[in-house]
């Protein structure tokens, strides 16, 4: 088994169509629910595949979100996403990542991610 799903949260980080939630509250809540219903710790996340809209105030928000989530970790995880791949399948999205990402993070491998 390369990747295991075992919990998980959705919001939005926009407050409009394109203004974001600069100071990210919204995504940083939902990582510390996807933890919770886990039941693990952010220590023992490897890999954080970021929405990255390309949308410059709601990527800023959600890189802020990240780095609070994982601020307190000696290893911070790796930062992916697949949005320039295929766009941003909102909630589909994630099951699609999990099964291109997953052999490669397995492989010790990631993909580069531009701008986060």
């Amino acid at each position: 088994m390369l990747a295991e799903y075992v919990g998980g949260a959705a919001a939005s980080g926009a407050s409009g169509r394109f203004r974001g939630d600069g100071a990210g509250d919204a995504v940083r809540i939902v990582i510390k629910k996807c933890l919770a219903d886990a039941g693990i710790a952010a220590k023992d996340i490897g890999l954080v595949m970021a929405s990255a809209t390309g949308i410059a105030a709601l990527d800023d928000g959600e890189r802020r979100a990240i780095d609070q989530a994982f601020f307190a970790e000696a290893t911070k995880p790796a930062l992916a996403t697949t949005a320039g791949l295929w766009g941003n399948l909102v909630e589909a999205g994630g099951l699609g990542e999990i099964a291109l990402i997953a052999p490669l993070y397995a492989a010790g491998e990631v993909p580069e991610t531009l701008r986060l």
